[in-house]
């Protein structure tokens, strides 16, 4: 099986048998090796050598090379798992100070005000609570400070809107 496998590429003047790279105007050969970068049998990359001399690669050297893509392989997919690790952590981590931050609160305003206080710290844009008391009183709350007065009729009933149609009220139906 070729695939994942050293390969080398030969130049010549004037034909190129490697797509449309041209090989340097200076040289009358060029070599190019490239060695697959493999962890954990997945390809991860490639390592690409070059040379403007022509058969400057032995046997010793392309397991010289083999070897220098495992170890280059292994770091970065070592490096893939420590950012992935770092990433959880730091959710984790975020996930905790908002449970710490809504707990130390027992007023129910505070509260959503902290909730939706956390949306950017989460990646989003925006983030809105939308409440609807068994007596039809509607509680909203938004981390645009400009949508949470409720105390014109005319936004409760947007927000009793919102509540009815859409994806809220199909998360509220399902």
């Amino acid at each position: 099986d070729q695939h994942r496998k050293p390969c080398f590429f030969y130049f010549h003047q004037k034909e190129s048998q490697y797509f449309d790279s041209p090989p340097p105007a200076d040289a009358k050969h060029r070599l190019e090796i490239v060695v697959p970068l493999i962890a954990k049998e997945k390809l991860v990359g490639t390592l690409q050598i070059q040379s403007a001399k022509g058969a400057t690669f032995e046997q010793d050297d392309v397991l010289a090379l083999q070897n220098m893509a495992d170890q280059i392989a292994s770091a970065v997919d070592k490096a893939m798992i420590y950012a992935e690790v770092e990433a959880e952590r730091d959710k984790t981590t975020l996930l905790n100070e908002i449970s710490q931050a809504l707990s130390k609160d027992m007023d129910f305003d505070a509260i959503t005000t902290t909730a939706v206080s956390f949306a950017k710290r989460l990646g989003a844009t925006s983030g809105e609570i939308h409440l609807l008391a068994d007596t039809g009183e509607v509680y909203f709350k938004s981390t645009y400070p400009e949508r949470n007065d409720l105390s014109d009729p005319e936004r409760q009933k947007v927000v009793r809107e919102i509540l009815g149609k859409g994806l809220e009220a199909w998360v509220l139906e399902t």
